[in-house]
C-alpha cells in the first residue's frame, strides 16, 4: 500500500532514511536520530542504489527506509510508480529495517523549484542538476516524518 501509516513515526527510534527512485540516479536524504529534519546526502547512479543505500542503513544508524512512489494525479499508479515498486521489493531483500512507501506526487517539482529560486543562473541549474534528485528525497522524507 502506498502511504504506509505509522502512529507517530517520531517514536521509534534512529534515523530514518528517504529515497526518490529514479532510471538514472535515485535520490537520498537522511534524518536526524530525532527524526525531525530531513538532509539531503549524495545521490546514487541507480546501479549502484542498492550498495549504497545498504552502506547508509549500516554507517548511519537508519532504522527505516521511505521510497518515494509517483502515482498519476489522480491516485492510479504511474508507470514510473511500478518501476519504484519493483525498486522496493530489491530494496527489502538486501536491507533488515523496515521499508515503507509514501506517494511523492510532485516532489521533483517541487525541489526543482527551490533549487531554481536559490540561484537561477543556467551555469548553476547544471551543477544542480544532480542535487535535484536527493532534494526530492528529502521533501518526500520529510513529509513523512511531518505525519503527511
Amino acid at each position: 500500500m502506498i502511504g504506509d501509516r505509522v502512529r507517530d513515526r517520531r517514536k521509534r527510534p534512529g534515523r530514518c532514511l528517504g529515497v526518490d527512485f529514479g532510471l538514472a540516479r535515485v535520490g537520498l536524504a537522511v534524518s536526524d536520530p530525532e527524526r525531525v529534519i530531513a538532509s539531503p546526502v549524495k545521490a546514487a547512479a541507480t546501479d549502484d542504489a542498492l550498495m549504497r543505500i545498504k552502506s547508509l542503513v549500516d554507517e548511519r544508524g537508519v532504522t527505516e527506509i521511505v521510497v518515494g512512489v509517483p502515482l498519476h494525479m489522480d491516485g492510479s499508479m504511474s508507470p514510473m510508480g511500478e518501476e519504484a515498486i519493483a525498486f522496493v521489493a530489491q530494496l527489502r531483500s538486501v536491507v533488515d529495517v523496515p521499508v515503507v512507501t509514501a506517494d511523492e506526487r510532485l516532489s521533483t517539482v517541487e525541489a526543482e523549484r527551490v533549487l531554481n529560486e536559490v540561484d537561477s543562473t543556467s551555469q548553476r541549474r547544471q551543477r544542480v542538476k544532480g542535487r535535484v534528485d536527493s532534494a526530492a528525497a528529502a521533501i518526500i522524507l520529510q513529509t513523512y516524518l511531518d505525519g503527511g
